[in-house]
């Protein structure tokens, strides 16, 4: 099977790839045992005639170095992946399909060699919003590293995402991927090219966009929702954005303009009552990409999404095959809105749905002996313009191949459907005068009742994305690591989990139990957020220290030097807790200690100790003593590793201790004089 089978090329010859070179191209793609009839094209770029509609509707790639041919405005339209030759020839030597994005020859998309992740201090409405921009300014971006990875957005290095990317460049011996903070790609998009890494780096704060200006937003005033969730340093740079390029960002009494997550609350109620455009993130960049204002239904993602699934989605498992490029990120995007699943790979038993572009090849095959329905993507597409699942045995949605003509082509549906303003709405452009004239309504100031970001560990109960929205909306951030911004713990009790510990160096100003959070949510759910103010639940009801009995519960002597002192001691490790413990200190922690080293190391770490080694019986020597203690961290019963560690350390002022004294060091907020095998 040939490496590019079902794919049909259209080779540009132009000055940038000559006619001996797009030959040469044509036999390297044949010599992988490509034989498809017709399936290669060449046209040189100085023929002012397009290819028909017909013919380039069949076409899955283009080649070309340069985006100087006829044709190129509709491929993009078309979802047709554009590439330069660079792409055919490391596929070939890689004998896999390489990202089409990273090989654009569009300068306008000058984030195409830009893969970014996000690390754990990203919330995650800042981090939907950076793929939206990355994607748009033809990056790509992953949710984990992968060898593709160029950019770690964060804002600190403590998790570890950031460990592995900072051990995978030392083992580099250069940075291979840059850790930067947001304000990178952000400012990178202000500048519209790629700016240079080094300004911004994790723990700087320099700054230096070049922003290109334009009048594309003149007389356009936009109300930015809140229910995007993202932090001010991410909707700062959104407004900049739409200043240079002539709009401007207000309060509701003022704009004209909506831009939101999702089809509803009072604002975009408020922004269908009065014939605004409504449109949301991948619109405006969109727009800014393109330096052109579209309306926003006529690309379907452009439009604010259904907050809730799709009925009936949470069964669908949908594959695709002859998809490639935007088109199958597109669609990829569309199912998972939808609130289905997206997998790569065709599973007999799981996969319900294969998306067919050409009804050729191994997946399609598989498909019809498994019986997975075979559709087109008409049928996803018009399932969510209409938001609700078409009857799949419709003849429409049964046409592969040369039988789906241009207007229907991938990408083409747009929203025309007049549903409530929970589903999909019909958009009709409106200008800006006549937007300006319309009586305006009152809507809800955007303060939040709390102030709150929490990290949840030891919890019965399950949270769902729904739960996290809503408590998002009274102001209540739950994160999955602690974070520089952490001023809150959420469990049953003082657990000795690596979360609650790690989070105790970010100094917390509240440990509370998990009912609050169930309270607050059946407050949201029983009154309105006009009234929630009024009805909130108060903090102080549920402090974790009115919930532990200290006298009688035996886990409190294991932590705490005095429990006798009852609440007195949370009140300790609220008002002292800090990351600086362990800063006096240089560690060596066993191979072999229960939890695992490295866990235990990252735990240390986060309390402030800077050289922490991990040892056994072979360790031969010691670095240097940077701090003024030297601690073996291990078990009481190690009589092996600690003789073998006074002799590496016997000219040293060291300590051997075990994990207990760890924990109750960080649980009474000073180096504790318990636990310690042995001191020098």
């Amino acid at each position: 099977m040939s490496l590019f089978e079902g794919h049909r090329f259209l080779i540009i010859q132009s000055s940038e790839l000559s006619a001996t070179k797009a030959e040469n191209l044509k036999k390297q793609i044949i010599s992988t045992g490509y034989n498809e009839d017709g399936g290669i094209l060449i046209k040189r770029n100085s023929d002012l005639i397009p290819i028909s509609n017909e013919k380039l509707v069949k076409v899955t790639l283009i080649v070309s170095n340069t985006i100087d041919f006829v044709e190129y405005q509709l491929a993009e339209e078309l979802m047709i992946p554009v590439v330069r030759d660079a792409w055919v020839v490391d596929s070939i030597a890689a004998n896999l399909i390489e990202t089409l994005r990273s090989y654009s020859p569009d300068p306008k998309y000058f984030l195409s060699s830009v893969s970014i992740c996000c690390a754990a201090s990203i919330c995650k409405g800042d981090k939907e919003a950076l793929f939206s921009a990355v994607r748009s300014f033809g990056g790509i971006h992953t949710d984990h590293l992968s060898r593709r990875t160029t950019h770690l957005i964060a804002l600190d290095t403590d998790d570890d995402i950031c460990r592995m990317a900072i051990a995978f460049n030392q083992a580099c011996e250069r940075d291979v991927i840059a850790i930067v903070r947001p304000e990178w790609l952000l400012d990178s998009i202000i500048s519209k090219r790629k700016l240079e890494e080094d300004k911004y780096r994790v723990g700087s704060k320099d700054r230096s966009p070049e922003p290109a200006t334009s009048v594309l937003f003149k007389g356009r005033t936009f109300f930015l929702d809140d229910d995007f969730n993202i932090s001010s340093r991410v909707s700062s740079s959104l407004k900049t954005l739409i200043e240079q390029h002539g709009g401007k960002v207000d309060s509701e009494d003022r704009a004209n303009t909506y831009i939101g997550k999702y089809r509803a609350g009072d604002m975009y109620q408020l922004a269908i009552d009065e014939k605004w455009p409504i449109g949301n993130l991948n619109w405006l960049f969109w727009m800014l990409l393109h330096e052109e204002w579209i309306t926003p239904g006529k690309i379907m993602l452009h439009y604010p999404y259904p907050r809730e699934a799709l009925e009936g989605m949470d069964r669908v498992v949908v594959s695709v095959t002859h998809y490639s490029g935007d088109s199958r990120l597109y669609l990829q995007q569309l199912v998972e809105i939808m609130g289905g699943t997206f997998t790569k790979n065709l599973r007999q038993f799981t996969t319900t749905h294969l998306l067919v572009a050409k009804p050729t090849g191994e997946k399609y095959k598989y498909a019809q002996e498994w019986n997975i329905k075979c559709l087109n993507h008409l049928w996803l597409e018009e399932s969510y313009a209409k938001w609700e699942l078409q009857d799949d045995s419709d003849p429409r949605y049964l046409k592969f191949g040369d039988q789906v003509d241009v207007a229907h082509a991938v990408g083409h549906t747009s929203l025309d459907v007049g549903l409530t303003s929970s589903q999909n709405t019909r958009i009709d452009s409106q200008n800006v005068s006549s937007s300006l004239e319309m009586p305006r309504k009152k809507a809800k100031p955007n303060s939040k009742p709390y102030n709150i970001v929490a990290i949840l560990t030891g919890c019965d109960k399950e949270f769902s994305a729904s739960d996290l929205r809503n408590l998002n909306k009274v102001g209540i951030k739950v994160v999955e690591q602690p974070t520089n911004s952490l001023n809150c713990i959420i469990a049953p009790g003082i657990l000795r989990t690596e979360k609650f510990l790690k989070s105790l160096s970010k100094s917390p100003k509240y440990l509370l139990t998990p009912m609050f959070l169930i309270d607050v949510l059946a407050t949201v759910h029983s009154h309105k957020l006009d009234d929630f103010e009024h009805f909130k639940p108060h903090i102080d009801k549920y402090d974790l220290s009115k919930h532990i009995n200290f006298k009688k519960d035996p886990k409190m002597k294991e932590i705490f030097l005095d429990p006798s002192l009852g609440a007195q001691n949370i009140v300790n490790l609220i008002e002292n807790s800090n990351s600086k413990l362990f800063e006096s200190g240089d560690f060596c922690v066993s191979a072999t200690i229960p939890g695992g080293p490295d866990l235990i190391s990252s735990i240390v770490k986060s309390f402030g100790c800077r050289v922490c080694l991990i040892i056994d019986k072979k360790t031969k020597r010691l670095p240097k003593r940077v701090a003024a203690t030297r601690y073996l961290l291990c078990e009481a019963k190690d009589q092996p590793l600690q003789n073998h560690f006074r002799k590496l350390a016997e000219k040293e002022h060291y300590r051997i201790v075990e994990w207990n004294w760890v924990v109750m060091s960080i649980f009474n907020t000073k180096l504790v004089d318990r636990f310690i095998i042995d001191e020098n």
